[in-house]
């Protein structure tokens, strides 16, 4: 049987049970790393809390939050590591039950790279006393078990290492601000999904009650820019030559969107073949389009909002093909550089193809 812990009194725990109940409400994500921290550190009175968040369009983890002193925060917030450097402290011999305690005394930190603030402790009076560089990581994953973060906590007020007792309330702790974390995920996503939702209406009954197709074309693009996150929106009309010219925008200075290099149907026919086309859209790689698009279009805009890892950005093209009920090609639907340099979802796509609908009604208006 686990021994009962002498150095988390009963309250602590409740107290920090409270504490993710008050994370759960919070709606926006620092609030919410702030409750999650504090109700961490209540357990044990530990003076420094690191919330490492996972950044999926970078592959890696950053210290998004610190509770502690000054110099901690100094030390610790904005710091960035890569998956593969938390792998030695996340070894399954340090795993005590969903949390990872990593005694100094088992682990040589020379050479890490993980961001690292040693608190100001004397060295302990016996084994079971907490050493300065004694490490406790609690990881927070999803309902799918994927990783959202990992929260470290230092400087126990006791000055004790943790008992079976307070590594069971920490991990019951984590796990529910694990729920917060993803609970907030998601509820980001239905809100980005309800404004794609709203603009799309907007723009329906713009086409319904105006006889102004332009202006319908830069609702759709400011709509594709500010629903669905893209900074960069084009809406491209072929015209009788065969050339693919912006008629809407959103995103582009004057000066870059006039520098652009020609555009011609000829020039892009291969990427926009029926058969790549996933939800109406079609998104290759950077080098799979080079292979299909004109030597003259290799740097035809190069991105910047570039991210790391397989859900990331890194250069891609999308286009949402407007074609007539007959198959004419009209023009062409151009969203780039996204805002969370991530690869859109596949409920992205759906609404950036229902964007394109209407931008197909506008231009068939304009004749």
């Amino acid at each position: 049987m686990r021994s009962t812990s002498t150095t988390s009194p009963a309250l602590a725990h409740v107290r920090a049970l409270l504490g993710v109940v008050s994370a759960l409400r919070a709606r926006e994500l620092e609030p919410l790393l702030a409750a999650g921290a504090e109700a961490l550190a209540v357990v044990m009175d530990f003076a420094t809390v690191a919330v490492n968040v996972y950044r999926p369009a970078f592959d890696d983890l950053q210290v998004a939050f610190v509770r502690g002193d000054e110099a901690a925060r100094r030390a610790l917030l904005g710091g960035t590591m890569q998956l593969s450097d938390w792998d030695p402290l996340l070894d399954p011999r340090f795993d005590r039950g969903g949390a990872f305690f990593i005694p100094h005394e088992d682990y040589d930190s020379h050479g890490d790279h993980v961001p690292v603030h040693v608190p100001d402790l004397p060295p302990p009076a016996d084994v079971a006393g907490w050493h300065p560089d004694d490490a406790l990581l609690l990881p927070l994953r999803s309902s799918s078990d994927r990783l959202l973060g990992i929260v470290s906590v230092d400087a126990p007020a006791s000055r004790r290492r943790p008992e079976d007792g307070d590594l069971d309330v920490l991990v019951a702790v984590a796990a529910h601000f694990a729920v917060a974390l993803e609970q907030l995920e998601t509820t980001t996503e239905i809100e980005r999904d309800r404004r794609a939702v709203q603009g799309l209406l907007e723009i329906s009954a713009r086409l319904a009650a105006l006889d102004d197709p332009p202006a319908v074309l830069e609702g759709i693009a400011r709509a594709v820019h500010d629903t669905l996150g893209f900074t960069r929106v084009i809406v491209a009309r072929r015209d009788d030559e065969g050339a693919l010219t912006p008629v809407a925008a959103a995103g582009w200075p004057a000066g870059e969107l006039a520098a652009l290099a020609p555009m011609r149907v000829d020039d892009v026919a291969g990427l926009l073949e029926a058969e790549r086309e996933d939800c109406g859209c079609v998104l290759l790689s950077a080098a799979e389009a080079r292979r299909l698009l004109a030597p003259t279009l290799h740097d035809f805009f190069p991105s910047t909002r570039n991210g790391r890892g397989g859900r990331a950005w890194q250069r891609h093209w999308l286009a949402v093909p407007l074609r007539s009920r007959d198959g004419d090609l009209l023009g062409v639907l151009w969203p780039d550089e996204p805002a969370n340099r991530l690869l859109p979802t596949a409920a992205q796509l759906r609404a950036l193809r229902a964007f394109a609908d209407q931008a197909v009604s506008a231009l068939a208006r304009m004749g």
